[in-house]
C-alpha cells in the first residue's frame, strides 16, 4: 500500500506539532533585494538569534523555527520576502489580531521559545499566554545588546558542539 503525499504532509505536521515552536525576531538591518526571509535580516543580533534558533531547533528534535515579522507576521524561514521598512506599531505592521490568527495555525497550546529582545517576547505573548518563553534569560550577564550578543554566540557554539540545549527554561 503506498502513501499519499497528502497523508505524508499530515503525519510530518503532527510530528511538528508536538516539538516547540523557535521564534526569532527580524530585525532593522536588512538584505537590498527580494530574498528568503532567513537571509533578508542582516544585522549581527537577528543573525545572532537566527544562529542560536536554528542552533537550539537541531537540539530539540528538528523543531521547526518562525521569524517574527512586523510586516508579515510568522514566516517561515524559507519564504520568499521583499525588504521592507515597517516596524511593530506602525500603521502598515502587521495587527496582533492577525498575529493571534497566525499563532492559532501553529497551536494555541504549544511551547514556544522565543529568541529576541523584550518586545518581542511581548509580543509572542500575547499570541502564546500559557506557553511562551523566553530564549534569552533575563539576568546581568544578558544585560544591554553587547551582552546578549557574547551570551547568544555562546550558547550557539555550545549547542553545535554538544547538541543539547543550555539555556532554555523548562
Amino acid at each position: 500500500m503506498s502513501v499519499s503525499q497528502t497523508e505524508l504532509y499530515h503525519a510530518e505536521r503532527r510530528r511538528l506539532m508536538r516539538l516547540p515552536l523557535v521564534v526569532v525576531s527580524c530585525g532593522d538591518m536588512k538584505h537590498h533585494m527580494r530574498t528568503e526571509a532567513q537571509h533578508m535580516y542582516i544585522g549581527p543580533y537577528a543573525t545572532s538569534c537566527r544562529l542560536y534558533g536554528l542552533a537550539l531547533a537541531r537540539s530539540l528534535g528538528g523543531a521547526p523555527v518562525k521569524i517574527l515579522s512586523a510586516k508579515w507576521g510568522f514566516i517561515d524561514l524559507r519564504a520568499i520576502i521583499e525588504p521592507y521598512d515597517v516596524a511593530f506599531g506602525d500603521r502598515d505592521a502587521i495587527s496582533l489580531e492577525d498575529l493571534k490568527r497566525q499563532a492559532a495555525f501553529e497551536g494555541v497550546d504549544r511551547r514556544v521559545i522565543m529568541i529576541g529582545g523584550r518586545r518581542y517576547f511581548e509580543i509572542v505573548r500575547k499570541c502564546w499566554p500559557h506557553t511562551a518563553e523566553r530564549g534569552i534569560p533575563i539576568g546581568a550577564e544578558t544585560r544591554g545588546i553587547g551582552n546578549q550578543l557574547r551570551w547568544l554566540k555562546h550558547q550557539t557554539r555550545e549547542l553545535e558542539l554538544n547538541h543539547q540545549p543550555l539555556a532554555v527554561p523548562v
